[in-house]
């Protein structure tokens, strides 16, 4: 990513209220990097936690249901194909 690219972002995030710019000089008003608050952004994903941790549920139930799927095909389960626990199971995941 080039530097400009990262500019670009930045000024977006700015834009939106995630993130503050902070002007720095140096002693004799020199200007020097940035400084930047990013508290918008944790308030962001603090937000945000709850939406993270369902779909992190949802894909570690599919991917449970997945295996026992895959188990159940090599025939290590007992039970029909079609009308098995895990292909129910992935039904009311879907």
């Amino acid at each position: 990513m080039s530097d400009r690219q990262i500019q670009r972002h930045i000024a977006e995030m700015e834009e939106a209220g995630l993130v503050q710019r902070i002007a720095r000089t140096t002693p004799g008003t020199d200007k020097t990097s940035n400084e930047h608050d990013l508290s918008g952004l944790v308030r962001k994903m603090k937000k945000l936690k709850p939406e993270f941790a369902k779909a992190k549920d949802r894909r570690r139930r599919l991917a449970l249901n997945a295996g026992r799927l895959f188990e159940q095909q090599r025939g290590n389960l007992s039970g029909n194909l079609g009308g098995s626990p895990a292909m129910l199971e992935i039904a009311k995941v879907s």
